[in-house]
């Protein structure tokens, strides 16, 4: 997280569409690194470094009348790649420090919560089941996972549907979602499912599901959506007519196209279909795609999970613009 607040300043910096805003972004990132250099603390030679690149930047700006969009992105990138470090150099205190206070504050909110489940549990003479350990390997089939810890009672939620959206309403808590994705989400329930045949516990759980990754992308429309890439149905079609691919190994139930795969939250997705996290999901056959979350260590984590015996398809998006 640290390294990519970094990254974000002094703005974050996104493909442009056009020349104006490729302009723009260029003007806007050495502003923004005139003003950090200049009001943080550095050493001489790294404020001289920038400022001689910033005044360069602008007066290759003022010249250049006809540059090209190419040319834009080409001297942001020069740009970036000369400031950049002596920026982070600038402003890592006060980021660490930041970081570190989140940190903080998400741990003492983890605790509250634990100690909020734990009360549930004992309210509803809930004990924790403790697995047994395993005396010998064998192969098994491919289920989905779910809890070994009984449910307490569930709240009833309220559903309203139109033809466009669904909202279900839990206390004074709505959340919404589309009504096609509200029957692919059912859809799932009923195959994935096997402790409630009669559907009675689907609208808590999606709910709960919806909460949750409301929660982790955030409230706000388009919140999020830079946090991972999409595929097209006709390259999942692809890989499963060429590959035999038929487990995704970043998904949720949202957005999975098989019915089988790996997702972020094994306690809410696991009723839909979801085998848990890929970290501790080891297959022994099978064809896979993976197309990770833009996080450097999760996707060195990933590599080193993956058996060389196995098929990996390994969706990697490159981006030429703005290295760090």
């Amino acid at each position: 997280m640290c390294r990519e607040i970094l990254n974000d300043i002094p703005v974050k910096l996104v493909k442009p569409k056009y020349i104006s805003d490729a302009r723009k972004q260029l003007t806007k990132y050495a502003e923004g690194a005139k003003k950090v250099i200049e009001t943080r603390t550095v050493s001489p030679e790294s404020r001289k470094i920038v400022k001689w690149n910033v005044e360069d930047s602008f007066a290759w700006v003022r010249k250049q009348m006809n540059a090209s969009y190419d040319d834009y992105v080409e001297r942001l990138t020069h740009l970036k790649a000369q400031c950049q470090p002596h920026i982070n150099e600038a402003a890592s205190s006060s980021v660490e420090s930041i970081c570190k206070k989140i940190y903080n504050l998400s741990k003492e909110e983890a605790r509250k919560l634990c100690q909020l489940s734990a009360k549930i549990w004992s309210d509803n003479l809930i004990h924790e089941v403790v697995s047994p350990p395993l005396t010998t390997e064998r192969k098994v089939f491919c289920y989905p996972r779910l809890l070994g810890t009984p449910s307490p009672r569930l709240p009833n939620v309220v559903v309203n549907s139109t033809k466009d959206n669904t909202s279900l309403k839990y206390n004074e808590d709505t959340v919404n979602i589309s009504t096609l994705h509200f029957y692919k989400l059912e859809h799932l329930y009923k195959l994935s499912c096997k402790d409630d045949p009669r559907n009675e516990h689907f609208t808590a759980r999606l709910w709960c599901l919806l909460r949750r990754y409301q929660t982790y992308y955030g409230p706000r429309k388009n919140e999020g959506l830079s946090l991972q890439a999409a595929l097209p149905v006709a390259v999942f079609e692809c890989l499963n007519r060429v590959f035999g691919v038929t487990f995704e190994c970043f998904a949720s139930p949202l957005n999975c196209y098989y019915r089988q795969y790996c997702s972020a939250f094994a306690d809410t997705d696991g009723y839909f279909g979801s085998r848990g996290s890929l970290l501790d999901f080891y297959p022994l056959s099978g064809s896979f795609e993976a197309n990770p979350p833009f996080s450097e260590e999760l996707m060195e984590a990933m590599v080193n999970h993956f058996e060389v015996s196995l098929i990996y398809i390994v969706i990697a998006y490159v981006f030429k613009c703005y290295k760090c």
